[in-house]
Formats: structure tokens, C-alpha cells, sequence
């Protein structure tokens, strides 16, 4: 489920690794962001769209997605974009 994430020492805020966020299994917000891991943002993973479909088109639908966030991030200012905790748990 987890494929090249839990390989990759992954770390975020106070250095918190991915793979020991993950232990007891993968929890994202929509398969795009996990909570802890600011400006990480994953095209195919795990709990994602590309899990349950046709692969490139999930992908395809990613980027597209992925692409209006980044324009609204630049356009405003912002510099960091994290799931939150509830939002990871719907």
C-alpha cells in the first residue's frame, strides 16, 4: 500500500518520519496529503483515487487538481499548505 513512501526518509515537522506516522498503516487526505507533512504532496497515494481506478487517469486527475491548488497558492501568498488532522480522518 505504501510502495516507495515508507523507503524514502520522509520527514516532517519536527522531524517526524513518515514511515513512523505510518506504523499502524497509511492515513491521508485523499490520498494527496498527510497531516505533519507540509508542502509534500503525493500524485499516487496510498487511500487515493489511483488505488481504485484506471491508473493514468487517476494520475492525470491529480495533476489537474494538484495544478488549480498551486495556482491559488501562488496567487494568495501562501507558503504552506497541510492537511489537518480532521480532514485526514473523513
Amino acid at each position: 500500500i505504501t510502495g516507495s513512501f515508507d523507503r524514502i526518509d520522509f520527514r516532517g515537522v519536527d522531524g517526524l518520519r513518515l514511515k513512523d506516522k505510518w506504523k499502524g498503516g497509511p492515513k491521508t487526505w485523499l490520498g494527496v496529503q498527510v497531516e505533519g507533512f507540509p508542502n509534500m504532496f503525493m500524485l499516487a497515494g496510498p487511500q487515493g483515487a489511483s488505488n481504485s481506478t484506471n491508473f493514468p487517469r487517476a494520475i492525470e486527475a491529480a495533476v489537474d487538481w494538484l495544478s488549480g491548488l498551486f495556482e491559488h497558492v501562488l496567487t494568495h501568498g501562501y507558503e504552506r499548505v497541510e492537511a489537518t488532522a480532521e480532514s485526514q480522518a473523513d
